[in-house]
């Protein structure tokens, strides 16, 4: 396992990308204040740990879009890897004890876990997106 590309991530250390996570099936889970909030104090942690730079973000009811570099693993995994982790064990925590019934909005059909919530986006060209000129970084920034 290469620690510049660590299994098999979409992105390597030391690169700006833009990025989005959606989630699961497009519902509106980030209307809800105190879950933008897990987001940005997510965000803040990583920051703070040294794992990203953040240069912008755009939070939509259903989906993040990121400008950000990964600058360190966090253990083994990817700091964008984590960063959906945690954001998923928040709102399942969450939902489970106050909203049971928008919790089985999002269980998933998958064997390794019963819910989803935050995912990358893979398909339709909606990879991260490499930023590689400096020119092109400001003005994604500006």
């Amino acid at each position: 396992m290469s620690e510049q590309n660590p299994r098999n991530s979409d992105v390597r250390l030391n690169e700006v990308y833009f990025w989005t996570a959606t989630l699961l099936n497009w519902k509106h889970l980030l209307k809800k204040e105190v879950y933008k909030q897990w987001i940005m104090d997510s965000l803040k942690i990583w920051v703070e740990r040294k794992c990203i730079v953040v240069y912008g973000f755009v939070l939509m009811p259903n989906h993040i879009h990121l400008i950000w570099e990964m600058k360190t693993l966090n253990g083994k995994e990817m700091p964008d890897t984590s960063f959906l982790k945690f954001t998923a064990h928040l709102f399942k925590r969450d939902l489970k004890a106050n909203h049971p019934q928008v919790l089985d909005w999002f269980r998933a059909d998958k064997g390794d876990r019963a819910y989803q919530f935050p995912i990358k986006l893979k398909e339709n060209c909606t990879q991260p997106d490499l930023i590689t000129y400096s020119k092109t970084k400001q003005e994604l920034i500006d």
